[in-house]
C-alpha cells in the first residue's frame, strides 16, 4: 500500500474525521502495518500495550468477561464486540496506563496499522478533533453495552474521559494539569518564550441565574468556538472551570500575548452581534495575560495570571490586563 493509499484509508477512520490532511499524512509516515490471520490474537487481557491499532480491512473481536460472572469463563459470561474497518483498539491501555482489559482476536484475515503511545498523545495535543473523536468513539462503545461499563478498566476510562469537557468539546482541567507542565518544560529546554491567558466570561453567574442553564451552556459553547477560531494550531486551549478558559501560547512573549488577548476579546464581543448568535445575550470576556519566568512552575504561573485576570475584572470587565 502506497503512502497516499494509506493516508486515504486513515482519513476514513472516525478517529481522524475533520483532521487536516497534513496531520493524516504525518501519521501515515510514522505508522507500522500488521497482518493477522483469522483467529490470531492481537491483544490479551492482563498484558501490557503501548500501541493504538487501526483496522484497515477485516475485523477483530473484542472479548470482555462480564464482571458479575468473572469467576467463570463460561462463554455465556463473555461480552463480544466486533470492530471493523476504520475502528481502533488498544487506546484504553494507553489512556489509563493500565494492562490490557480485553482479549482482541482477528475474526478473519485482518490488516491493521499502529502507532505508539507518544504519537497518540502528540496527536491528541495537536488536534482537538482527534481528542473529540476519540472521546465520542469510547463513549459510543460504553453506551452500546452497559455491562462493559461495569468492567474496571472501562470505569477507569470513564473517569479519564474528564480530560475532555463534554459541554464544549475542549480539553478539561485534568488534561490541562497534565499537558501544560510538559509544554512548559519543552519551552524551557529550547529557551522559547511561553505565555498563558486566563479568559473569563463576564457576568456568567448572573446569566445562568437570570436566563437559565440552557442559555449559559450555549454561551460557553459559543465562546469556546470563538476562542478556537482566533488561536494558532500550536496554542493549547482548555476549559478551566465555570465560565473560564485557559490558553497556553508557545513562542509568544508578553507583548505579543497581550496583543493576541485583545484580538480575542474584541472578536468575542463582536460575535453575538451577528444573526447566527441573535438568541444569545451580549457577550464580553475579561482576560489576564502573563509570560512564564525562568524556573516558574505551572502553579506559580496560574497564580500570577489569576491576579492579572482579577485586575481585568475590577476594571468593570471586557478588559485585558497583564
Amino acid at each position: 500500500m502506497t503512502t497516499d493509499e494509506l493516508s486515504t484509508a486513515i482519513a476514513r477512520s472516525p478517529i481522524f474525521r475533520g483532521v487536516s490532511t497534513s496531520l493524516v499524512s504525518a501519521v501515515a509516515a510514522r505508522c507500522q502495518a500488521r497482518v493477522l490471520a483469522s483467529g490470531e490474537t492481537l491483544l490479551t487481557a492482563g498484558s501490557s500495550n503501548d500501541r493504538l491499532y487501526l483496522v484497515l480491512s477485516g475485523s477483530v473481536r473484542v472479548r470482555l468477561v462480564n464482571p458479575a460472572d468473572s469467576a467463570s469463563l463460561n462463554p455465556s459470561n463473555l461480552i463480544h464486540v466486533r470492530l471493523g474497518p476504520g475502528e481502533c483498539v488498544g487506546e484504553l491501555s494507553i489512556l489509563d496506563g493500565r494492562p490490557v482489559s480485553t482479549d482482541v482476536i482477528a475474526e478473519e484475515a485482518t490488516v491493521l496499522i499502529s502507532f505508539d503511545r507518544d504519537t497518540l498523545w502528540a496527536l491528541i495535543e495537536a488536534s482537538r478533533d482527534i481528542a473529540r473523536n476519540l472521546l465520542r468513539t469510547l463513549a459510543g462503545r460504553i453506551r452500546h453495552d452497559d455491562a462493559a461499563l461495569a468492567e474496571p478498566g472501562l470505569l477507569h476510562y470513564a473517569e479519564q474521559a474528564g480530560m475532555v469537557d463534554s459541554l464544549t468539546g475542549l480539553r478539561g482541567r485534568q488534561w490541562l494539569d497534565e499537558t501544560f507542565p510538559r509544554q512548559l518544560e519543552r519551552s524551557a529546554r529550547t529557551a522559547q518564550s511561553i505565555s498563558l491567558l486566563l479568559i473569563d466570561i463576564d457576568h456568567f453567574t448572573q446569566v445562568n441565574k437570570e436566563r437559565g442553564r440552557a442559555v449559559s451552556d450555549e454561551l460557553l459553547r459559543h465562546t469556546s468556538r470563538e476562542l478556537g477560531r482566533g488561536l494558532r494550531p500550536q496554542d493549547l486551549l482548555a476549559r478551566y472551570g465555570g465560565g473560564m478558559f485557559a490558553v497556553l501560547l508557545p513562542g509568544l512573549d508578553l507583548l505579543a500575548t497581550i496583543a493576541l488577548a485583545e484580538r480575542l476579546r474584541l472578536a468575542v464581543e463582536a460575535s453575538t452581534k451577528n444573526a447566527e448568535a441573535a438568541t444569545l445575550p451580549p457577550l464580553t470576556v475579561s482576560i489576564g495575560g502573563t509570560s512564564k519566568r525562568p524556573y516558574e512552575s505551572l502553579a506559580d504561573l496560574l497564580k500570577r495570571d489569576e491576579e492579572s485576570l482579577e485586575r481585568a475584572k475590577q476594571a468593570a470587565g471586557n478588559h485585558t490586563s497583564e
